[in-house]
């Protein structure tokens, strides 16, 4: 019963890590799918250039497989941490910064090759680009958005300091 149980769950959480690299990967530094680089008016050589840039970076991803593996193991350990009599606050805390060093590397490479595409624009680009970005600071699931503050629902009111 318990197999029948981890094994949707692990698909899940496996298919939730691949489908967010596959979006992020194909996806350009806001998460937009790269419609802001058509506001900057890219050269041909540019574009060449991040093309090659995005590639090296999906190349630098971990596989399907290595992401399946990390996410069943991490399942695993999950569910073990669910069956002990006692909680082992320990075990739970390694798990815990597990999972939080996996995401800190995903965003790590994520920022890695957003520098690379931003040093291959010129001065006018790069401002323009920060200003887009400023404009929609929630844009891409990595900043706090209308949704994102709406999936956390109602967020408590603080007075206004005179």
């Amino acid at each position: 019963m318990m197999n029948l149980i981890r094994k949707p769950a692990t698909v899940a959480v496996v298919a939730l890590m691949t489908a967010a690299s596959a979006v992020t990967l194909a996806q350009g530094p806001r998460g937009d799918g790269g419609r802001q680089w058509e506001a900057l008016n890219l050269s041909a050589a540019q574009k060449t250039q991040i093309e090659k840039i995005e590639q090296q970076y999906r190349q630098a991803q971990p596989s399907r497989e290595q992401m399946q593996q990390q996410g069943q193991a991490w399942q695993q350990q999950h569910n073990q941490l669910l069956q002990n009599r006692t909680f082992n606050e320990a075990q739970a805390r390694q798990l815990i910064q597990q999972r939080q060093q996996q995401h800190t590397e995903m965003e790590l490479q994520r920022l890695r090759k957003q520098h690379a595409v931003f040093q291959v624009l010129n001065s006018q680009q790069q401002q323009q680009w920060l200003q887009q970005r400023a404009q929609h600071p929630g844009k891409g699931g990595h900043g706090k958005g209308e949704r994102g503050d709406e999936r956390r629902g109602p967020q408590p009111q603080t007075a206004p300091q005179n």
